[in-house]
Parts: C-alpha cells; structure tokens; sequence
C-alpha cells in the first residue's frame, strides 16, 4: 500500500461516508452534572440555563441530522402529488387558450342578420344627429321677433300691475 493510499484510508477513516448523525458531534452532560447539587444561587441559575440551552441545541441538532436520513421521494408526497395536478392541470389550459388562439387566426367573419340590423341603426342615428346639425345651422339666421305669445305675456304683466 503505497503512502497516498495510506493516506486516504486515514481520510476515509475520518471523513467517512457516514450518515449525519453519525457524522457528527453529540453533545452529553458530564456524568457529574446528572447527580450533582444543584443551588439558588446566581452562579448555578447560570449553570443550570446552560445546560439547558446546550439540551436544546443537541435536540434540535439531532432532529436536523435525522431529516437528512429522510429516504423517500419527494413525487412521492400527497401536496406535492397535489401541487403537479394542479400544475398540470394549468400548462393544458395554457395550450388549449395558445391553440384556440392559433385557431382563431384562421376564422373570418361574414356578414349576419344582427351585424346588419346593427348597421342599419347607426345609419339612421347618425342622418338625425346630421339633420339636427343642419337645423341649428339654419335657425343661425333666423332673426326673432315679437310673436303672438310675447304680446300676450305683456298684457297679462301690464294687467297684474
């Protein structure tokens, strides 16, 4: 065994292939930690939140590394089994809009009853909004004078007075 291989059995050794919770380093208290006395007073308040908080931290480390031991398929679970029919589900309707949109291009429109009907009455409202036009344009000249009905609102105010 030459000095490299030598050298990556150490390696292998330290560096192993090995799962992440075996990989790693786990935290225990001190066996005099479990039996010792435990006071009131600041220092062991302090000592006692330690401990705690490295209890916590070793859960938490633990629950990490086993998530990597996690050895199913993500295809394989319910929401996202979920999430690709609906994912599905939405490229069809996608390519069905995109088809009939292609399809679409190739119709043409031919005349119909309602486009005429349609027709006819903008021909008619647009001749009487032109005839209006012309009947304001004409009565432009027109020069008002007294009328029948002024002299008679004339008398009925003189008479009222």
């Amino acid at each position: 065994m030459s000095t490299a291989e030598e050298e990556r059995a150490k390696q292998d050794e330290k560096y192993g292939f090995r799962a992440p919770e075996e990989n790693r380093r786990v935290w225990k208290p001190s066996p005099h930690q479990d039996t010792s006395f435990q006071g009131v007073s600041a220092m062991d308040f302090a000592i006692r939140q330690r401990r705690q908080e490295k209890e916590r931290r070793e859960k938490e480390a633990a629950a990490k590394a086993s998530m990597y031991r996690y050895q199913g398929k993500a295809n394989e679970d319910v929401e996202s089994q979920v999430r690709k029919q609906q994912h599905d589900r939405e490229k069809s309707a996608k390519a069905k809009e995109r088809e009939t949109l292609a399809q679409l291009k190739d119709v043409t429109i031919t005349e119909s009853v309602e486009g005429n009907v349609r027709k006819e009455q903008f021909g008619q409202e647009k001749k009487w909004k032109q005839e209006g036009r012309d009947t304001r344009d004409a009565l432009k000249d027109v020069i008002v004078t007294e009328s029948i009905e002024g002299n008679i609102r004339k008398e009925q105010f003189g008479q009222e007075q």
